[in-house]
């Protein structure tokens, strides 16, 4: 394996797991320029982000890749890998996480079984037994905790700046800043720079959240988490019920967002989305429907429109700021 790492998208793959296998996770993150050599191995239409993520590990230094499969496309796309690697004899070693649906505690201990397994899988791999897996991993964890509380403070506060965790590296200190922010960027990994700078751009101060920033460092303050003997279900336990929901779980995603944005009297929320993904659509119609502030819902596919955008938030921004004082209260999720 490259230098012990080990890349792997979809933020419900825990990278206390590999902290806890001695391998250092490094989420995939699609960079331009983007190629399209391997575009023409997907349906149309198809998701956008699966096919850069196809493209970014196919060219990327890793011989270990684990991917999350929270949906059809990630498992499509771990099939085409499989193939395009296999007819080039590429030595990489692709794993899968399989998600389960996380809105019940059959759930919560499905996804503890597939965390043992993966772990399995992993010491292997590394060269390690798997009981020490599991006794470094209740270490890991608590360490994890403590650090996503002290970045979820920061959020909660209004305080953390708007692309502090796009590139933060755990273990860093991060900066704090006074002004508070007025609009939520939340959804896609993929061109959250280019936004932000538009809206900033714009005038309008972001806050965002979104499965390649802050999105998996945050943790709800509803509720401490207490460990228990078994570091897999704590692992599942604090993926599920304490992290940020991703928009598969569209009920408990949408009433978080709209806590958050009453929690920061936030003015209005910029929801960018992939096209061709079902849950993302999904969370747009339930959004639409239970916000009490303005909505711009912002659409990519492979490459950003940004003439477009800029218009967009340019409309948005007059939107924001004629927006009444007191909005209506949002219907009951």
């Amino acid at each position: 394996m490259h230098e012990n790492q080990v890349g792997y998208f979809c933020h419900y793959v825990p990278w206390e797991l590999f902290e806890a296998c001695g391998l250092r996770g490094t989420l995939v993150t699609p960079a331009p320029p983007f190629p399209r050599e391997r575009e023409a191995f997907f349906p149309v239409p198809f998701c956008p982000f699966s096919k850069l993520i196809a493209e970014e590990i196919h060219r990327a230094p890793f011989s270990l890749y684990v991917l999350g499969f929270a949906c059809d496309a990630s498992r499509r796309t771990k099939e085409i890998l499989e193939y395009l690697h296999t007819k080039k004899n590429l030595p990489k070693t692709i794993l899968s996480l399989p998600i389960p649906f996380l809105g019940s505690s059959w759930g919560i201990q499905r996804l503890a079984e597939n965390l043992r397994q993966l772990s399995l899988q992993l010491a292997l791999l590394a060269g390690i037994h798997p009981w020490e897996v599991e006794t470094r991993l209740g270490e890991v964890i608590l360490s994890s905790y403590e650090e996503r509380k002290e970045i979820s403070t920061l959020f909660f506060a209004g305080r953390l700046p708007t692309q502090a965790l796009l590139t933060h590296k755990r273990g860093e200190s991060l900066p704090s800043q006074e002004a508070r922010p007025s609009v939520l960027l939340i959804g896609s990994h993929l061109f959250l720079s280019e936004v932000v700078q538009i809206a900033e751009e714009c005038g309008l101060s972001v806050i965002e959240e979104s499965p390649r920033g802050t999105g998996p460092w945050l943790i709800l303050p509803e509720q401490d988490f207490v460990p228990s003997s078994d570091p897999f279900l704590d692992l599942a336990r604090l993926y599920t019920l304490h992290k940020f929901p991703c928009p598969r779980v569209n009920q408990r995603r949408a009433q978080t967002i709209h806590k958050m944005v009453d929690h920061l009297s936030l003015t209005g929320v910029i929801f960018l989305y992939p096209q061709f993904c079902d849950a993302f659509l999904y969370q747009l119609g339930l959004l639409r429907r239970f916000l009490a502030v303005p909505l711009l819902p912002l659409a990519h596919d492979t490459e950003p429109n940004l003439a477009q955008w800029t218009t967009r938030i340019e409309a948005f921004r007059e939107v924001v700021r004629c927006a009444p004082s007191s909005p209506m209260a949002p219907q009951k999720l």
